[in-house]
C-alpha cells in the first residue's frame, strides 16, 4: 500500500545536518531490508526491499531533495540487497530473491533503467560494500540460512573477483569506501549483534612519492 506502513515497516525519512535529524517527505511504499545509493541528502536511490505478506519487492524510488518518485524497477525482486553508487549510476548486487534464497544477481542503473550484468562469484544476502558502477567492493553476507560468510569481492566494471575475506564473518553489516580502501562495521554473526570494525586496504595498491625535476 503506497504511502502506508505495514506492521514492522515505516515510510518515515529523516535528514541529518551535522547536528540533528529532521523528518522530511516519506517514501511512497513502506518496506524494510532495502538497498540504498547516493552521495548526498539531495540525491538518493531506495532499492527493492521486503513487505510483510507481499515478500520480495522490485520497487525503486528516487529522491530529489524534496520528494520521492517511483522509477524503473530492478529486474529481480529482492531484499537485503547491497548497493553502491549514485541515484543516476548505481550497482545493486546479491540479496534474497524468490522463493526465499540468497542470490548472486548484479544489476546496473543508468538513471533510467536497470540492466543485468555478471553475477557475484558467490550468492549472498545482507552484504555491504562501497564504490561506483565501475569499481566496487562487496563483503560479508549470508549464503542461505545460518551460513554466514566473510567473503569479499571486487568489481571492475565487468566482473567480480574474490579477494581476501573479512576477519570476522557477518551479515546485515555497514560498509563504506572503495576497492582500494574500505570499512566494514557492525553486523550480525550467528550469536547476535557485533560491534567490530575492519579496514580494507588493497594489497596491490601502493602510494609512492615521485620527484619531478
Amino acid at each position: 500500500m503506497a504511502g502506508q506502513a505495514s506492521p514492522g515497516h515505516t515510510v518515515n525519512v529523516e535528514t541529518w545536518n551535522g547536528t540533528s535529524w529532521t523528518e522530511i517527505a516519506n517514501v511512497n511504499t513502506a518496506r524494510n531490508l532495502t538497498g540504498g545509493a547516493g552521495v548526498s541528502n539531495t540525491a538518493a536511490l531506495l532499492i527493492a526491499g521486503n513487505i510483510d505478506g507481499s515478500g520480495h519487492q522490485d520497487l525503486v524510488e528516487n529522491w530529489n531533495g524534496t520528494s520521492w518518485t517511483e522509477v524503473g524497477d530492478v529486474n529481480t525482486a529482492r531484499y537485503s540487497v547491497a548497493a553502491v553508487g549514485t541515484n543516476t549510476a548505481a550497482l545493486a548486487f546479491g540479496g534474497n530473491g524468490p522463493p526465499d534464497a540468497a542470490i548472486a544477481n548484479t544489476e546496473i542503473w543508468n538513471g533510467t533503467a536497470w540492466t543485468e550484468l555478471n553475477d557475484l562469484t558467490t550468492v549472498a544476502e545482507g552484504r555491504a560494500g562501497g564504490g561506483t558502477t565501475s569499481a566496487a567492493i562487496g563483503f560479508g553476507g549470508s549464503n542461505n540460512g545460518s551460513s554466514i560468510t566473510g567473503k569479499t569481492e571486487t568489481w571492475n566494471g565487468t566482473s567480480w573477483t574474490e579477494v581476501n575475506d573479512l576477519s570476522t564473518a557477518r551479515y546485515l553489516l555497514g560498509g563504506a569506501g572503495t576497492p582500494i580502501a574500505a570499512l566494514a562495521f557492525g553486523g550480525n554473526p550467528p550469536a547476535g549483534g557485533l560491534a567490530a570494525t575492519e579496514e580494507w586496504t588493497d594489497p596491490t595498491f601502493e602510494v609512492k612519492t615521485v620527484d619531478v625535476d
